[in-house]
């Protein structure tokens, strides 16, 4: 080579190329969840300590937002990414369904697919993933016959008008019709 400026200038552009920053990471440990259709109080998804981390390699801050949600009703902005896990800067994230900003509806939606971003807000590409979140369709509960002991007590104390786990039991009940005040 003749020109040692042009050398340079590739040696210095491998150098600023090779010192690029590492673009974010997203993990996402269980990327199928479930919630039941008749939740009526916030619930974390994201069970125990299975959070939804985003992280940089280079140390640069990040932070995770939930991009789009698939179908968005009936349930339009019920899920929502929040800090958790407590590390600082934090990289912890839940998700978690928000009863108040909308209401599951098994029979028109069973199924949701949360896309979420995690960005260190450069120039670095972006991390993407997705969750897709089960509705749990309500069941009507299941009784099961008791076994004869337990007859024998609830027996005993429809009769007598005891408590029975803290449930008064009308007296003269005669066996399990007894009525329950």
């Amino acid at each position: 080579m003749k020109n040692p400026w042009v050398l340079q200038f590739l040696v210095a552009l491998c150098i600023v190329d090779c010192a690029r920053a590492a673009s974010p990471a997203l993990t996402i440990p269980q990327p199928t969840l479930s919630v039941g259709e008749k939740e009526a109080k916030r619930t974390i998804l994201t069970e125990g300590t299975n959070y939804i981390t985003c992280t940089d390699a280079d140390g640069e801050l990040t932070r995770a937002y939930i991009s789009s949600m698939n179908p968005s009703t009936p349930c339009a902005g019920c899920f929502a990414l929040e800090i958790c896990g407590g590390n600082t800067p934090p990289t912890d994230y839940c998700l978690t369904y928000q009863p108040s900003q909308g209401k599951f509806v098994f029979t028109q939606v069973d199924n949701y697919r949360v896309a979420i971003v995690c960005t260190d807000d450069t120039a670095d590409p972006a991390a993407t993933g997705t969750v897709e979140v089960a509705v749990v369709k309500n069941q009507q509960p299941v009784f099961t016959t008791p076994g004869f002991g337990q007859y024998l007590v609830l027996c005993f104390c429809l009769s007598v008008g005891w408590k029975l786990s803290g449930v008064e039991v009308e007296a003269g009940g005669g066996g399990i019709g007894g009525k329950c005040v």
